[in-house]
């Protein structure tokens, strides 16, 4: 969803789907709460406790650790989502244009260096 956002500031094509961008936050929130309801559900219905309440693990191999894990960061990439959607509503299309360039020259420069080096976190998706 970033990189479209992104990528749509670098074309300064943004001014007719700007307002949907609220519509997309409140949209990730309820699948963001619906999907760990589900999770946590599934993992509750489905632990076992072989050596007690402190060997809790799902037949999954999730625990709620786990799932309490990933709904922090997926309230993380939320809180990035807010930040970029509040950056588009407040500035100008030239303004726009000019963050999305530098933060996808950065992202774009990263993977040459990785490419050139062979490190890194794996493969990212360009903005471009």
């Amino acid at each position: 969803w970033m990189y479209v956002v992104l990528d749509y500031l670098r074309r300064s094509k943004l001014d007719k789907a700007s307002a949907l961008l609220d519509d997309d936050l409140e949209a990730m929130k309820r699948l963001i709460a619906a999907m760990m309801q589900e999770v946590r559900r599934h993992v509750k219905a489905t632990t076992r406790t072989p050596g007690g309440p402190s060997a809790s693990k799902s037949l999954t191999g999730l625990s709620l650790g786990d799932c309490d894990d990933a709904e922090r960061r997926l309230q993380n990439a939320l809180n990035v989502a807010q930040g970029l959607t509040l950056k588009v509503h407040s500035g100008t299309t030239e303004e726009l244009a000019r963050y999305a360039h530098r933060i996808c020259g950065d992202v774009e420069a990263r993977e040459a260096r990785e490419a050139a080096g062979g490190g890194g976190d794996g493969p990212q998706q360009p903005c471009a």
